[in-house]
């Protein structure tokens, strides 16, 4: 599987006219783009991210309907499948968001379909996080709820969400309580008045890896990026520290929330990649930063799998379910706060676990044992060397090294 790149919500409808909106989207370094509009609409952003040399996630409202109960859904998904066949960018297939357990078996029947009518194409469904109550979630454990999500529908990539950068304590605003229309929005709401940061953020990453690795399957995490609601404005740093957690987890693809704004007044969408305007703003510079490191290291990563994930200096809570490191893969000892996610290959992914502050790391590897580093700018690794490697590590960035 090849690692991608790729955003949820995109531009929509005249945005797309605006003057190096492709080119943007390509040199904000996303890999994989979307196409969710009608028909005809999609045929053009496929058409044209081809051009541009991206992938795309298509949907359209056939999608929808082969989801309700009676539905002729294989006929819906042959004829759509047969609408976007011809064009080179078309990648996987959107089917929904979230989804109750309820759908689970409709969802199952959906992906055998695409599997059966067009078994190079990726049918994609995204998961709540684990702050989801069990109404939602329609399971009382949302362990349970990730678990017979795979087992029943037996998806290519198992994809979820988890946002836990939120603003300082605050009261609810009552108008934006009153505008919220389902009881799901004002949960959320509300849960994201309590603290500045939601727990549970590593607790999600251990249950979505460790059902991934059971089934043989990629994972991706969507990351927080816009600013919306209780969720504040994140800096470059709080974005990469989400990135190259879930990296060092072992993560196949990563999704920013969101590319463009969507158009939300009790949300009050701000700071995405682009404005309203199309024009590029602080976060664009910032992912796109991030972004070239990030596919250069995902490119070394994208076919070795995870064997040990492990959490240096400061003990997470209990609940976070995380593994202190007290050696493992060849590396005696390290010194930093860090997350050390291990591959089956030898390479080794080193996180930062302060978003706020750089600081030094040491590891110690066995006797007999070198440590190569790789070098995430040029893409070329450095020479494997004995002894102790110490080395600086951005807040919240991650470095790729190969023990040897």
């Amino acid at each position: 599987m090849n690692f991608e790149i790729t955003y949820w919500y995109g531009p929509r409808g005249e945005q797309w006219n605006a003057p190096d909106i492709l080119k943007n989207i390509k040199d904000a370094g996303m890999t994989l783009a979307l196409a969710e509009e009608d028909i005809e609409s999609n045929k053009a952003r496929l058409k044209d991210f081809a051009e541009y040399g991206l992938k795309a996630t298509v949907y359209d409202f056939r999608i929808g309907k082969a989801l309700e109960e009676g539905a002729d859904s294989e006929r819906l998904i042959r004829e759509f499948c047969e609408d976007y066949r011809e064009y080179p960018a078309f990648h996987s297939i959107h089917i929904i968001d979230e989804p109750h357990s309820s759908k689970f078996k409709k969802l199952a029947e959906i992906v055998r379909i695409i599997k059966k009518v067009a078994p190079d194409k990726e049918a994609y469904i995204n998961l709540f996080p684990n702050y989801a109550s069990p109404e939602q979630l329609g399971n009382e454990t949302y362990e349970e709820h990730v678990n017979q999500f795979v087992e029943i529908v037996q998806p290519p990539i198992l994809s979820y969400d988890h946002y836990h950068f939120l603003k300082s304590n605050a009261e609810p605003d009552p108008e934006i309580l009153s505008s919220l229309a389902s009881e799901r929005e004002k949960l959320i709401y509300l849960d994201s008045l309590k603290t500045c940061n939601r727990g549970g953020f590593f607790a999600n990453l251990e249950i979505i890896r460790k059902a991934a690795l059971k089934a043989n399957i990629p994972f991706m995490l969507i990351v927080l990026l816009v600013e919306h609601g209780g969720y504040r404005n994140l800096t470059r740093a709080e974005i990469a520290y989400e990135v190259w957690q879930s990296m060092a987890y072992g993560s196949k693809r990563v999704s920013y929330f969101t590319y463009a704004c969507p158009y939300d007044p009790s949300w009050n969408f701000q700071n995405a990649c682009i404005d309203n305007d199309t024009k590029p703003t602080q976060h664009w510079y910032d992912v796109q930063a991030i972004n070239h490191g990030l596919i250069q290291v995902g490119k070394q990563l994208e076919n070795t799998v995870s064997s040990g994930v492990f959490h240096n200096g400061k003990p997470e809570p209990e609940s976070e379910l995380t593994t202190a490191f007290n050696g493992f893969g060849g590396i005696n000892k390290a010194e930093g706060y860090l997350t050390l996610g291990f591959f089956e290959n030898g390479n080794l992914l080193v996180a930062n676990k302060d978003y706020v502050s750089a600081q030094t790391v040491s590891l110690v590897p066995e006797k007999g044992k070198k440590i190569a580093r790789f070098d995430k700018e040029t893409g070329v690794w450095g020479e494997a060397k004995e002894g102790t490697l110490t080395f600086e590590l951005s807040a919240g960035d991650g470095e790729l090294l190969k023990i040897i």
